[in-house]
């Protein structure tokens, strides 16, 4: 079998077209193992983790008026057709890049921060009890954490907020 092949490659080598195929085919096959070893790029890690809500935080600062009462944890009240500062803090374990999507049920939001960790709501005209503004935070591995808080839309007076 040895003898066999030797032989073989001595035919080819002796021929010119053989010889100069048998090189480039090298030549190519070195290319390629060079090529793929330097282009090949990383495989791209995917969270094991879901993002975590730390807290949400609502704020009237920004705007002039004193109407917002903190009930318990995550429902206020606030006053009609105000404006409000909502920031949601949220990190995630493994480091990676998050985004997020707002949504309410009355009232209107525009968003304040470039990242989108922020947004401006405006309450509704009309009394409502039960509003809920939420944001969900994702991963680029489309992980997930939730977190609402609830709005208790009142008359502006100075019955609901003493000391306006």
């Amino acid at each position: 079998m040895y003898n066999g092949v030797v032989s073989f490659l001595r035919n080819a080598f002796q021929d010119r077209f053989r010889r100069f195929l048998i090189i480039c085919l090298v030549i190519l096959g070195i290319v390629l193992i060079v090529r793929s070893q330097h282009g090949a790029e990383p495989i791209p890690v995917v969270p094991d983790q879901p993002p975590s809500i730390e807290a949400l935080v609502i704020t009237k600062e920004r705007y002039g008026h004193c109407y917002l009462i903190q009930a318990d944890a995550l429902k206020y009240k606030v006053g009609r057709e105000q404006k409000y500062d909502i920031e949601c803090i949220a990190s995630h374990p493994e480091g990676f890049a998050l985004k997020y999507e707002w949504e309410c049920t009355d009232g209107e939001i525009s968003e304040n921060c470039a990242d989108g960790s922020g947004i401006t709501w405006t309450a509704p005209n009309r009394s409502n009890p039960n509003v809920a503004v939420t944001v969900t935070v994702s991963d680029v591995g489309n992980n997930m954490m939730s977190e609402s808080i609830t709005l208790n839309v009142v008359s502006c007076s100075a019955c609901t907020f003493r000391g306006c």
